[in-house]
Formats: structure tokens, C-alpha cells, sequence
């Protein structure tokens, strides 16, 4: 929620937070094995990826969401079917050419998908290579504002509904939270309402460097799986919030809220822009950083309490 905070290191993505390791991360041997915590994916790794990847692959990464396999210099993403037709639908161009670089995906199935590796920069993000990432999010945002694609059932469409479906893991640890936030999170209409003032997009979901690689080229956007139908400020919420922890240090948040605004050829209405731009903080922050509230404070009492604080001003905005 914050970017400037007492320590960058001590709070982890929040979506990282909520995954759970399956295991060691050095090898792949048993093509039996199951993903016994993927949901809808307690069966062997799919035949069909192994092919791209070889019979002994290497784990890039064990989640509760996906297991990524790397060999033959190819990436195999196992997941749920919803995840899998998600950032499929998106990177094979069937929503639409997209105006950021993604992997080039090789193969599909029902639960998994392959693409070409990308070979990347591991060093510091620069502070002009994470505002181009601010402008690359614009021009996505304007090529699919209002698309017919939006409708489509693939994508998510995590503000169309009831939005207090997010906060349900938030409402058991509401004592945390001031009186304030928990009169949002028991009725987010005032959210809703600030939300609803702004065109859909396709969102990428999930945006943040960690999801960002840069290689010789450029920066090319992984990881669609949280792929969305919403308001451009969830995408740029999320980055605002996200970026200090994935780099380690603070951000300039009004420059790369300028950079961004600045890139959309779109016309925006400003007002319109910065409420529910506060909305989307608050939303994401009652959905993912405040259930996990009590293990920030164990790590960092200043940190929790700035987080609190800065959703509270956030949510005064709102309401004007």
C-alpha cells in the first residue's frame, strides 16, 4: 500500500505470501509424482509437456497456483485448467494482439502449456526501465479499454461482482483493522461506486517486476494467469503497491503516476482516475495484505501500522 515505508525487505508479495512451497526446487525425477496441492491436479505431470521439457527437468518454481518446468530450453507451466486457459488465451492471441511483449508460447493443453525460454537481466531495475513498464501498462490499457474481448468469460472480473468476495479470509481478522476499514469491508459500495467511474480494460492482474523480464530486446510480460476485465487502476494499484518489495527499495509513486497518464493517448478524467485509484489500494490491500496483517507485524510492527495508516488515508480519499 505504501512507498515509503521504514523496510522494503521485510514484507514479501502478498500473492507470494499466500502460496505454499510443494518442495525442493533442484530437480524433477519422478514423472509420477503428483501436485498433490494444485487444486484439480492430483495426477502425474502431463505426458504431453514433458515432451517439450524432457524426462528430467529442472523446478523453476513450486506454488500452490503452478509448477514451472525448465528443459530443452523451453518452460512447462502446470496448473489448474482455469489458470491454464487464462494466460493462454491471452499470450496465443486470441484476445487480441497485445502491445507488450510476452514468452512465445509453443503448446497448450487442458493443464499445462509450454513456451520458449527467455533468456533475461537478473541486475536492479533501473528507475527508467520500471517507468517504460509504467508506460508499456498504458498502452495496454488503452488498445483494450471497452474491447468486446472484455466480455469474455476466460477473463476474470474481480470488481463486477459482490466485491466483498475478496474480503472473506479478511473478515476473520478484521480486529486488526480500524473501524473505518471494517465498515468497508462488511459494505464496499463507497469502493464499488469509485471503481464503476472508470471503462474496462484487459488488466494484467498480477503486475510487478517480478512478473517483468527484461531481456536484450526489452521487458516481456509473464505470467497471465490473473488476467482481468476491470479498471486500469487495478493494474497500476497493484504495481504502486507491489514494485517497492520486488526491488527492495522505494519508488517515486506521483512520477510513475504521471509516466503513466502521460503515456494513455485515451482522454482520462483526472478526479475520476485518482478516487478510484485509492479504491483499487484499498481493495487489494482488505483482500491480500490485511489477512496476512499479524505475521507482517511479527516481522515489522512500523511496517504493519504504516500499511494500516496509508490504507486509511487512501480509503479518506475515497470519500472525499
Amino acid at each position: 500500500m505504501i512507498d515509503d515505508h521504514p523496510s522494503v525487505s521485510t514484507r514479501q508479495s502478498t500473492r507470494t505470501r499466500r502460496r505454499s512451497r510443494l518442495g525442493a526446487t533442484d530437480g524433477f525425477r519422478d514423472r509420477g509424482a503428483e501436485i498433490a496441492t494444485i487444486e484439480g491436479m492430483k495426477q502425474p505431470f502431463p505426458e504431453e509437456a514433458l515432451r517439450y521439457v524432457g524426462d528430467d527437468p529442472r523446478i523453476l518454481e513450486s506454488t500452490a497456483d503452478a509448477v514451472l518446468l525448465f528443459g530443452n530450453s523451453k518452460v512447462a507451466k502446470i496448473a489448474s485448467p482455469e489458470l491454464i486457459e487464462r494466460e493462454s488465451f491471452v499470450i496465443s492471441g486470441q484476445a487480441g494482439e497485445l502491445p507488450v511483449t510476452t514468452p512465445h508460447l509453443v503448446d497448450w493443453g487442458v493443464n499445462w502449456l509450454v513456451m520458449d525460454e527467455v533468456e533475461f537481466d537478473r541486475g536492479r531495475w533501473s528507475d527508467e526501465e520500471l517507468i517504460e513498464a509504467v508506460r508499456q501498462m498504458a498502452r495496454l490499457h488503452d488498445e483494450f479499454e471497452d474491447a468486446i474481448v472484455l466480455t469474455s468469460p476466460v477473463l476474470r472480473k474481480p470488481f463486477s461482482r459482490d466485491l466483498g468476495r475478496l474480503f472473506r479470509e479478511t473478515a476473520s481478522v478484521a480486529a486488526h483493522l480500524s473501524n473505518e476499514l471494517i465498515e468497508v469491508l462488511e459494505d464496499p459500495a463507497v469502493l464499488t461506486e469509485a471503481l464503476d467511474q472508470l471503462p474496462l480494460t484487459l488488466t494484467h492482474g498480477d503486475p510487478w517486476p517480478h512478473n517483468m523480464l527484461r531481456d536484450p530486446q526489452g521487458i516481456v510480460w509473464i505470467d497471465w494467469t490473473q488476467a482481468s476485465a476491470a479498471p486500469a487502476v487495478a493494474d497500476l494499484a497493484s504495481w504502486l503497491d507491489q514494485t517497492p518489495f520486488a526491488i527492495g527499495r522505494t519508488i517515486d509513486r506521483r512520477a510513475h503516476i504521471d509516466a503513466y497518464l502521460e503515456a494513455r493517448s485515451k482522454e482520462v478524467d483526472a478526479g475520476a482516475f485518482a478516487r478510484a485509484l485509492d479504491a483499487a489500494r484499498v481493495a487489494w490491500f482488505l483482500a491480500f495484505d490485511a489477512p496476512n496483517l499479524s505475521s507482517l507485524a511479527d516481522e515489522s510492527a512500523a511496517l504493519a501500522e504504516t500499511m494500516v495508516r496509508e490504507a486509511e488515508r487512501a480509503l479518506a480519499a475515497v470519500r472525499g
